[in-house]
């Protein structure tokens, strides 16, 4: 139940996230909104490799 509620939590970040990056694509900020989506990516990647990793 805590790696689902941790999971969840990263994936609405992400999104949150991702909604930012795209508002930056749309204002011609490329190079941020491409960091910006690496980091949504990485926002939910981390944790679940972590969670993997140490079951």
């Amino acid at each position: 139940m805590t790696a689902f509620l941790v999971l969840l939590v990263a994936l609405l970040v992400a999104i949150y996230t991702f909604n930012y990056a795209r508002w930056a694509w749309r204002q011609r900020l490329r190079l941020g909104a491409f960091g910006l989506a690496l980091l949504a990516a990485a926002t939910v990647a981390v944790p679940a490799w972590v969670m993997w990793y140490l079951s």
